[in-house]
């Protein structure tokens, strides 16, 4: 488990994407949030009106919270590109949550990158849904 966690940390963990022309496009990915942001506001286009996605890996430090599925988790959060070309929150957001890994799950089958786009287009195609309370845990999801 911890040898998953150490490489974790030493890789990007920050991931910008679109979804145009019927596909997915990673724009940027970084180890740092203002990294991987920076990175992607510099790309010359336009972004207005393409669905803008962020998707990071996070690590937990304490396990013992109630809402916490285990010691990794995915993030997605659904933007937009809002006025004077400043990223917002996509209005009436229904699809931004967090799936969990449990330890168990990881020790068996490890973790891997594949996962990232597997969330995601689950996700954004309505094939699952994130729980808003409780838990959305990836060994119960359907991929």
């Amino acid at each position: 488990m911890d040898s998953i966690i150490s490489k974790l940390k030493k890789t990007n963990r920050y991931f910008w994407f679109i979804y145009k022309d019927n596909r997915f496009s990673l724009m940027s990915q970084a180890m740092s949030k203002s990294e991987a942001k920076d990175s992607f506001l510099e790309k010359d286009h336009d972004f207005k009106d393409i669905p803008i996605i962020l998707v990071y890996i996070k690590i937990e430090k304490n396990l013992d919270g109630p809402l916490i599925g285990g010691p990794i988790c995915i993030v997605i959060q659904f933007k937009r590109i809002g006025k004077n070309n400043k990223i917002k929150s996509a209005k009436n957001d229904t699809k931004s949550g967090v799936v969990w890994f449990s330890k168990d799950y990881l020790v068996e089958h490890g973790f891997k990158s594949e996962y990232l786009l597997k969330i995601l287009e689950a996700i954004y195609f309505d094939k699952i849904k994130l729980n808003v309370i409780g838990n959305t845990m990836y060994e119960h999801l359907d991929l």
